[in-house]
């Protein structure tokens, strides 16, 4: 699972990078350093998982049960609007109906240019970007998404601090053990955003065959 590998990454990120240092013993500079380097690391590769998991959830939506010439899937709407000016003229034909198989690549590429790339960061703010023009609902978040959001908000937040000001990353001292938990919690966030993703994909691919099935029985 997808999931399972960003865990390993991080794994793997925090055995090159964590210092094993007692709790009453002060870091080094260069121990303070590797931590540093485990959160912009860790958030990179987090915030890098939730954009290829969006990108290819749109991938694979626009894909899944459709015959050629068959009507865009639901998840498209949304996006198709957002970029409505970049849409415009592009059907195969004055007057022709817009396919999920003609437009499919435009989407996909404006979904990757537009909204994926310009985005840099795993902060609430920065997830209701990437979702909003897919019509995932992210806006009321409660339960488990909740404390999710929380914890990439907090791990971004750091993130921030330690990447943006080199004054402040300069006296700014994390134990290696604050680092883990933020990222641990974060991970943790992670599979409950996946989940409510995936889930919310689906319904729209899934309302997309009743409504083939339903044009099927009334021709």
């Amino acid at each position: 699972m997808r999931i399972e590998r960003l865990k390993a990454a991080i794994v793997q990120v925090a055995e090159s990078l964590l210092p094993d240092v007692p709790l009453d013993q002060q870091l080094s500079p260069s121990e303070q350093i590797q931590v540093h380097a485990f959160v912009v690391i860790s958030h990179s590769a987090i915030e890098e998982y939730i954009e290829q998991l969006l990108t290819d959830s749109l991938d694979e939506a626009l894909n899944k049960g459709l015959a050629p010439g068959g009507p865009l899937p639901l998840i498209a709407l949304p996006l198709a609007v957002h970029h409505s000016a970049e849409i415009i003229g592009q059907s195969s034909g004055k007057g022709a109906f817009i396919t999920a198989r003609s437009v499919h690549q435009k989407l996909l590429g404006l979904y990757t240019s537009k909204v994926v790339k310009p985005n840099n960061g795993i902060k609430r703010k920065d997830i209701e970007k990437l979702c909003k023009p897919l019509g995932i609902d992210v806006a009321g978040f409660d339960g488990d998404l909740e404390v999710a959001v929380t914890a990439l908000d907090t791990l971004g937040a750091k993130r921030g601090t330690l990447a943006h000001t080199l004054s402040v990353a300069a006296r700014e001292v994390i134990r290696p053990e604050q680092a883990r938990e933020w990222v641990n919690d974060s991970i943790d966030g992670i599979e409950a955003l996946t989940q409510h993703i995936e889930e919310s994909v689906a319904r729209t691919v899934h309302q997309t065959e009743d409504t083939l099935k339903a044009g099927e029985v009334e021709n």
